[in-house]
């Protein structure tokens, strides 16, 4: 039995070797080492690209500047992960950063590049949880999103006529907006989660109009069973008006598939009394976004 625990224990060991050796060896992570210890333009040249080398570019001339950013954004500690979108798109994602003086830096995802010389470089940078992976491998038109329903709050018709289905983890939001959706709202979400985008801050209703959504929450287990469902109203970021939520019942959804991809939900309820109330009636087919790395 001794010898036994004594050849699990050896293997084990082994596995946990092979798996920092293969981390060790992979240059994706000891570019960021560098990155991250980088003090000067001719140290920073090497590792940067893209979006990345242009913003450093213009403090290029300017040493003690760049020396000072460089300083403030450097980490005494952190842990990094390779996330792999496909074959030709990676992110190295860094975590539990800490700077020098004990602060906590938010999770990161740095885009990375690969010259024809096989080296890589750091091309952008981005908080990991506004990347929505979908959207760097799939295609989508504003027809899929075009969907109507009808969602009343405090006497208010919301009057959906879109409609955007995102899963963070755990939990699925349906944002029901009062607009259909044009290609420049969908190259809104592709420049967020970036993805280079001609002119995607122009005529998209997010930026122009700001509106108020009718917001559908789906709280899941491992089996996708519905642990919790909400209904709420939600403002625009710096909207005047409030958000307010109600909790409903699972029996109020008649339907509900969820793929990897794909979301349908078929659902009607009332909570309240009018004005102060929520009405819906929501059946939608619609893609399932992955938010976040």
């Amino acid at each position: 039995m001794r010898r036994a625990g004594a050849w699990t224990g050896s293997w084990l060991l082994v596995f946990v070797i092979a798996i920092g050796t293969a981390k060790a060896e992979d240059p994706r992570f000891s570019l960021f080492e560098r990155y991250n210890r980088a003090s000067t333009s001719d140290e920073l040249e090497p590792l940067v690209s893209g979006t990345l080398a242009r913003q450093f570019t213009v403090l290029g001339s300017k040493a003690e500047e760049l020396r000072s950013v460089l300083n403030a954004q450097r980490l005494a500690s952190y842990t990094s992960r390779i996330v792999e979108i496909d074959d030709k798109t990676s992110f190295l994602v860094v975590e539990s950063g800490r700077s020098g003086s004990g602060g906590r830096q938010e999770a990161q995802a740095y885009l990375l590049a690969r010259g024809p010389g096989g080296d890589w470089t750091l091309a952008n940078r981005f908080l990991a949880g506004s990347i929505i992976k979908t959207l760097w491998t799939d295609v989508f038109t504003p027809a899929q999103f075009n969907q109507v329903s009808q969602c009343s709050i405090d006497g208010q018709e919301i009057g959906p006529r879109s409609a955007l289905a995102m899963r963070e983890k755990d939990v699925i939001r349906i944002n029901l907006y009062p607009f259909p959706f044009s290609k420049s709202d969908i190259d809104y979400w592709r420049e967020i989660s970036g993805l280079p985008v001609a002119d995607a801050a122009k005529g998209n209703h997010f930026e122009d109009e700001k509106p108020s959504a009718c917001v559908l929450t789906l709280g899941l287990d491992k089996e996708n069973g519905i642990t919790l469902f909400n209904v709420a109203r939600e403002p625009w970021p710096g909207a005047r008006a409030s958000s307010k939520v109600w909790q409903a019942s699972k029996a109020d959804i008649a339907r509900l598939e969820i793929g990897k991809k794909r979301i349908v939900l078929d659902t009607s309820g009332q909570l309240g009394t009018e004005p102060d109330g929520v009405r819906w009636n929501v059946k939608v087919d619609l893609p399932l976004w992955e938010r976040g790395l």
